[in-house]
């Protein structure tokens, strides 16, 4: 907020370059003192005191000239930096550049409660259009908030290019009529964002959907996304997780997506399920990948068809060996390496010497930041019993003495 002051003191010695980017306006600030060029991004703080500065700054009690010379850009830019709550607050309601800062919003972020949450809707639906970025939250709380309201809010944005959709609720497992409820159901609400042509990133979680069939329509024709996370998905009724089946049909889909760089699909979505070898065989320019449940023979397929992964996440690794863990340190430049739940086969030294000297094979080195969990130290009858603390420490000496100290491990 300090920042915001020195802006509006000097409002009238300061030359605001735009520059037009995809019909936006990317604002440069120069300041024609002695003092750097600002540089810092506008944080703002959830107090009180916050929502006085800004009444004071931009407030009623300003005279129109005061509020006439700061220029529309300047107030967009702050604007992307407030939440939905302050953006519509009544310090903006009397400014009278508010509509068209408001046209210059890129991006808005915003929770649907309890509290005015249909007010929130219409209210962006009438003032923020054509956004290229939307995020939502909705809380487990909420109750009737309309499909309606969210699907005519999201449709005033048709070029939107990154969009994140996030359902608080924390009671996940529980299939009944009772608590299915509290699992809000996306598939009309989402409907527009199967016409976004120009989406880059799609996040989803925690949503229900009718069937399968509502994501697949959402995929459709997304040549340019890159970027998609799926996690903790349910459908139907009785909110299920996706069953095998579903898997299935949505893999061809998922390749269709050329252009992907990151895909996360977790938590209730199991890769031994998927077409791995259709999946992968369409996606050469992917280079992180979080999946749970994987098998070797998925992975034999990432490794094959994928030459460019740097990121790998490998989550509920029960059906997994280190064959198909290795294949792809082998032939991939992998840089993180993430392994939750693997049972190991014998000491946990060999196994993290193992995994470092994989990726030194082919790609010069690349892997640096190995994180494994305890149970990759598989004790026996003929090995002293070690503590977990003994063990992480043996294998973190293991991993920086193979690698020269080129690979950081943590044990989870």
């Amino acid at each position: 907020m300090v920042l915001l002051r020195r802006i509006m003191r000097r409002c009238s010695n300061t030359n605001v370059l735009g520059k037009q980017r995809n019909g936006r306006i990317k604002i440069d600030i120069a300041l024609d003192s002695n003092n750097n060029n600002i540089k810092n991004s506008l944080k703002v703080k959830k107090t009180r005191r916050r929502e006085l500065e800004l009444a004071e700054l931009f407030g009623s009690n300003k005279t129109k000239q005061q509020q006439h010379e700061l220029p529309v850009e300047i107030i967009a830019n702050v604007l992307s930096f407030l939440k939905f709550e302050e953006m519509v607050c009544e310090i903006w309601s009397s400014f009278e550049k508010l509509d068209k800062a408001l046209c210059r919003v890129e991006s808005i972020r915003f929770v649907l409660d309890d509290k005015n949450s249909d007010h929130k809707l219409r209210f962006a639906e009438s003032h923020l259009k054509n956004l290229p970025s939307i995020h939502l939250a909705l809380l487990q709380t909420v109750d009737g908030i309309s499909s309606d309201l969210i699907r005519g809010f999201l449709t005033t944005s048709p070029m939107l290019k990154h969009f994140s959709f996030k359902h608080y609720c924390y009671d996940f497992g529980t299939y009944n009529s009772a608590t299915a409820s509290r699992y809000h159901d996306v598939s009309a609400a989402l409907e527009p964002i199967g016409n976004a042509a120009d989406l880059k990133s799609l996040k989803l979680v925690r949503c229900r959907f009718d069937c399968v069939v509502d994501i697949i329509r959402l995929l459709q024709n997304k040549t340019q996304l890159k970027s998609l996370h799926l996690s903790d998905t349910r459908f139907g009724k009785y909110s299920h997780y996706p069953r095998p089946c579903d898997c299935n049909i949505l893999s061809s889909h998922i390749a269709t997506l050329h252009n992907l760089e990151e895909l996360i699909v977790s938590n209730g979505w199991s890769m031994r399920h998927f077409d791995a070898e259709t999946v992968f065989s369409n996606l050469p320019c992917l280079r992180k990948l979080v999946v749970e449940n994987a098998t070797d023979a998925s992975l034999v397929s990432a490794a094959r068809y994928c030459p460019n992964i740097e990121i790998l996440e490998l989550r509920d690794c029960r059906t997994l060996t280190l064959y198909g863990i290795m294949e792809v340190l082998r032939c991939c430049p992998i840089q993180t390496l993430f392994i939750d739940d693997f049972r190991g086969t014998g000491c946990g030294i060999v196994t993290v010497k193992e995994l470092c000297r994989s990726s030194s094979r082919r790609r010069c080195n690349t892997l640096t930041h190995l994180t494994v969990n305890a149970g990759l130290w598989l004790d026996d009858v003929t090995t002293p019993t070690l503590s977990n603390e003994e063990k992480a420490r043996l294998m973190k000496e293991a991993a920086a003495s193979v690698s020269s100290g080129r690979v950081t491990l943590e044990v989870l």
